[in-house]
């Protein structure tokens, strides 16, 4: 498993969309405590929006559900 822990969430679901922005078509979800890898992140609406890989899906999540952050892992 080459993911890094890059953040965790800290709701019970999060939902991972295609594209930033709550507009953007739920893909799947993620668990209370799932950690993924941040790939990018970009501002929309004035909320920070945060592209994330698990070893399932690749979407992007708001930063208002992120307990847990490493900025080494943006790249």
């Amino acid at each position: 498993d080459d993911i890094k822990r890059c953040l965790s969430t800290t709701t019970i679901t999060i939902n991972v969309r295609d594209s930033a922005g709550i507009d953007g078509k739920v893909l799947s979800f993620l668990n209370e405590g799932s950690e993924v890898e941040v790939i990018s992140k970009q501002v929309k609406n004035e909320r920070v929006w945060y592209e994330i890989k698990t070893n399932k899906i690749t979407g992007w999540i708001s930063s208002v559900w992120i307990e847990e952050f490493d900025s080494s892992c943006l790249k």
